[in-house]
């Protein structure tokens, strides 16, 4: 009697752990596949006495992927962005460093749910002067309460606009 009662058991854990082979896996590839953050980058004319094109870099974090701390009445969370700009060679590979920036941002939230909703993203915007040419961006956002870093490179392609006629990019 006493194998009678154990073989359900054994059967259900073994069904449990083929369920999980089946499933788990998947759920953690599809995880891993989400974004961690998203790049945007727009060349514009010079303006005022500068003559180098402005090159403004968007990005957006979404709010899963920041660490929210309790402030009071809302939940606050700090992260960095650093652009990173390489020329490129002819086959858009790096080459050597031109120049990098820093900008410190926070995204604020209330009520806790929405520091959990998969839909919400931090927006935020830097800007950097550079002559015209082919570049290599690298982006790197890091939370700044976790010291987690997520990267990510994106050719840059900055149009010469001291012609008469010089249009910006679309935004």
């Amino acid at each position: 009697m006493a194998n009678r009662h154990r073989v359900p058991h054994t059967g259900r854990l073994i069904g449990l752990v083929l369920l999980w082979l089946v499933c788990g896996p998947h759920a953690a590839v599809a995880q891993a596949l989400l974004p961690q953050f998203e790049v945007d980058v727009v060349s514009v004319k010079a303006q005022g006495s500068s003559i180098e094109p402005r090159v403004d870099v968007y990005t957006r974090i979404p709010y899963r992927n920041l660490q929210f701390i309790s402030r009071q009445d809302r939940f606050s969370a700090a992260y960095s962005v650093t652009a990173t700009f390489y020329l490129a060679d002819d086959e858009g590979r790096r080459q050597r460093l031109v120049t990098y920036d820093s900008w410190n941002h926070s995204a604020t939230a209330a009520p806790f749910e929405a520091t959990q909703n998969h839909q919400l993203s931090a927006h935020a915007v830097g800007s950097v002067d550079l002559w015209p040419g082919r570049y290599v961006l690298e982006v790197t956002v890091e939370d700044t309460e976790t010291d987690q870093a997520f990267s990510s490179e994106v050719p840059v392609q900055v149009r010469d606009f001291s012609r008469a006629v010089a249009l910006s990019d679309l935004l």
